[in-house]
């Protein structure tokens, strides 16, 4: 029987798929909570070909998740880069009057543009690495 459904769905894939999505827009609340219900039931199930994917498969998903990670953090610092553009103009180093290769360094991390300061990128490392005391 399930042969014969497979070659059926094969061969009638957007038919099926149609049929499929009318049912399940006709009560989208029905199917979630069968869904759930089931999803309930068999966490156990659930819970263990979650592993045996996971072990199988485990390299690619690291790569993927890395991968999202990677690209919101690129996201993130471009877009805080330029709301900070907008209130801090980046003219020169506040320790050393560089006009080149300059940051923005958070006095105190919470993000409020009066604890900003615009240093080059040398006497950042230098603020990060404890080398340089901050007289601001």
């Amino acid at each position: 029987m399930q042969k014969y459904q497979r070659q059926y769905y094969l061969k009638n894939k957007t038919k099926v798929l149609v049929a499929s999505k009318k049912r399940y827009w006709a009560n989208p609340e029905k199917k979630l909570s069968k869904s759930r219900e089931w999803s309930f039931k068999n966490k156990e199930k659930r819970v263990k070909k979650f592993k045996e994917y996971y072990l199988k498969n485990k390299i690619k998903i690291n790569k993927r998740i890395n991968q999202r990670r990677n690209k919101h953090k690129a996201f993130e610092s471009y877009f805080a880069r330029k709301f900070l553009s907008k209130f801090i103009a980046k003219d020169k180093c506040k320790l050393c009057s560089a006009k080149e290769n300059l940051d923005y360094h958070h006095l105190d991390y919470n993000f409020k543009t009066k604890n900003i300061i615009v240093v080059c990128r040398s006497c950042h490392q230098r603020i990060h690495r404890g080398h340089t005391e901050m007289k601001i």
